[in-house]
């Protein structure tokens, strides 16, 4: 994951414009992925004795049709790895803590931008509503992405002047909440520390919202460095790539 997450980057530092959105970002990263799994000959995950297909509910007489076809697929060919908008099942219902993802507490879901799964998998494959759901467990490595036109998290000019802030009182200014990047830190926190999986939050700004490609006048830059200041603090796991035009780096490396 960390060289296709890499090899995004470079591409979106070379070619801004051929990425209009998030979704551009995630197709991208996506066939990077099982491209590189692929010539490691590892893009497939293979079922052990531990892998059955679960029904969550009651399901009509219609669906148990489509349960079998489920069933008999598996005989064809193994899953692969790679997955976007996943639906996770959670099976002790401890939720993760974002307010930002669309998932339903009491249905024990969550969905990630994009993940690649283990291998071997030995869990069941949860069926409820119409789709199917993988146990958290089964997930290796989850990126969650981001792509800020603006980042109103920092304040503005009407604000006040920041000259003789402290370095704490700096990072106390600069708000993540309003663009969702502390949800999303906070989610892949709960994934590295509860359950192994390897985190990752990729962030990519036309604008160079963080202002690494080159200084500009100080407020901004001296909020900038704040906020890179207060990802670090804020990331014991998870580690944070961000790519602008004209670059990228490790914000935030834990590997």
């Amino acid at each position: 994951m960390r060289t296709a997450l890499e090899k995004v980057a470079d591409d979106y530092s070379k070619r801004p414009l051929d990425f209009n959105s998030e979704n551009d970002l995630q197709a991208r990263l996506y066939e990077e992925t099982r491209d590189q799994l692929r010539s490691k000959d590892e893009l497939e995950t293979h079922q052990t004795s531990g892998f059955t297909i679960e029904a969550d509910d009651s399901q009509p007489a219609y669906a148990r049709k489509y349960h079998q076809d489920l069933e008999s697929s598996l005989n064809q060919a193994p899953l692969t790895r790679v997955r976007t908008e996943l639906s996770v099942w959670h099976p002790l219902g401890q939720m993760l803590n974002s307010d930002e993802r669309p998932f339903d507490k009491d249905d024990k879901t969550e969905i990630l931008d994009l993940a690649v799964l283990r291998d071997p998998f030995d869990r069941p494959v949860h069926l409820f509503n119409g789709r199917h759901r993988i146990e958290i467990e089964m997930v290796e490595e989850a990126v969650e992405l981001k792509y800020p036109r603006s980042l109103p998290c920092m304040p503005s000019n009407k604000q006040g002047s920041i000259t003789g802030l402290s370095d704490d009182e700096l990072r106390q200014a600069v708000n993540f909440e309003r663009v969702g990047i502390a949800a999303d830190i906070d989610e892949l926190e709960s994934l590295g520390e509860e359950y192994s999986i390897t985190p990752y939050l990729f962030i990519s700004s036309q604008y160079d919202i963080f202002r690494r490609g080159r200084y500009t006048e100080e407020r901004h830059q001296l909020l900038a460095d704040a906020a890179i200041e207060k990802l670090k603090n804020l990331c014991s796991t998870t580690s944070v790539l961000y790519s602008y035009p004209g670059g990228h780096e490790w914000l935030v490396d834990h590997h």
